[in-house]
């Protein structure tokens, strides 16, 4: 299904795009306090707090490139320019990124059982989605297949979550439901602001505003309740 088109600047400046705006400028700050708190930890929390923080920023850097995208639709009058296509892609390869130091966190320091498996299969999708920046293969068909990828380690993350709430207790276990529910409020956000869900509001317009407003939101409440919890102690 083709993407409801943002076909003129006036589309573009809309209040989901500031909600986007403090989104990415709330990932940057959350990534930064990782980044100086990993400086007072041990080695071992030290590394974890590194991999977060690079989650964070990682990711804010993903949100930044979408509205890039969005913007050169905007000035193209809705057309998929090649600047489109790039920001795009750039925006999911550096969103796949994102999402692997949470995998290697489980899999190192968490739940061990898995051996690394669920982190090397994202770096696989990682560097699929690398080529697909270049455009070494069809746009569409790397988009595709980027946006499987990123299905599959989205359900890693919640297979391990899952499976670590089941065997911990006390406040490992409180903080892992802790952040799953963040996780679930923030994966909520991005598929209502993904293409799959403009069934809702078919032909854009008002009803397509709310939508993604809503989304954005839930993004904004999902990251702020993971980085509660990831630094509760």
């Amino acid at each position: 299904m083709k993407k409801i088109p943002i076909k003129s600047l006036a589309e573009f400046y809309q209040p989901n795009l500031f909600s986007l705006i403090g989104l990415t400028i709330l990932l940057f700050i959350c990534g930064s306090i990782f980044l100086l708190r990993s400086y007072r930890e041990s080695e071992s929390q030290r590394i974890i707090f590194f991999c977060y923080a690079f989650t964070m920023i990682m990711y804010g850097f993903a949100r930044m490139f979408f509205i890039f995208a969005d913007y050169y639709q905007a000035i193209y009058w809705g057309q998929d320019s090649e600047p489109y296509f790039f920001w795009t892609t750039l925006a999911y390869s550096v969103g796949t990124a994102s999402l692997i130091p949470i995998l290697f966190v489980l899999e190192k320091y968490l739940v061990l059982k898995t051996k690394g498996i669920f982190t090397t299969i994202s770096i696989i999708i990682f560097l699929f989605s690398v080529v697909s920046v270049f455009g070494i293969i069809s746009k569409y068909l790397s988009q595709y297949v980027v946006y499987a990828g990123l299905l599959v380690i989205i359900i890693c993350i919640f297979s391990l979550y899952i499976y670590l709430i089941r065997i911990t207790e006390g406040s490992v276990r409180d903080k892992a439901i802790g952040v799953f529910i963040g996780l679930i409020i923030l994966i909520l956000g991005m598929i209502l602001d993904a293409q799959i869900t403009e069934f809702l509001a078919p032909g854009g317009g008002f009803l397509n505003q709310i939508r993604l407003l809503i989304g954005s939101s839930l993004m904004i409440s999902g990251v702020s309740i993971f980085n509660w919890f990831q630094l509760k102690k």
